[in-house]
């Protein structure tokens, strides 16, 4: 899932801590920082969904590499995100409950929660089946 990621330098559209796309800033007459958000960006299947502004200089982020076969997990090549995508459709969480988060807010039985600070705990029983999973890869609380 992608997200916006604003510094001191420019706007990035990220994939977890890498860069799609980047658009620096420019100053204008006045010393204010300017930029045109690219709209494309919003117009694609699945949209970014976060913004996250950091005001502390941190260090600006690296671009994605797709053709890397590190393990790194900012640098996940298309075959592993396919692979995830296929574990999700395994799941049943690979579409959108109540147009939220890509099935990473998704419980057993397709009860959903909003609080992404741990696991949600509950056991919930459904057709005769009881399970704590959460989440688009469906862990369990001990996991």
């Amino acid at each position: 899932m992608s997200w916006v990621r604003s510094t001191k330098k420019a706007l990035y559209l990220m994939d977890n801590d890498s860069y799609l796309d980047k658009v620096e800033y420019q100053v204008d007459n006045t010393g204010d920082l300017k930029s045109d958000l690219p709209l494309s960006w919003f117009n694609q299947n699945e949209p970014p969904k976060t913004l996250v502004i950091e005001l502390n200089g941190s260090a600006e982020p690296a671009p994605i590499n797709e053709s890397s076969n590190s393990s790194s997990p900012s640098k996940i090549s298309a075959q592993r995100y396919a692979f995830l995508d296929l574990i999700a459709y395994a799941e049943g969480t690979d579409q959108n409950i109540n147009g939220q988060r890509d099935g990473y807010n998704i419980m057993f039985s397709f009860k959903t929660f909003s609080n992404f600070a741990d696991h949600p705990r509950q056991i919930i029983t459904a057709n005769g089946y009881s399970s704590s999973a959460a989440g688009r890869y469906q862990f369990i609380d001990h996991t």
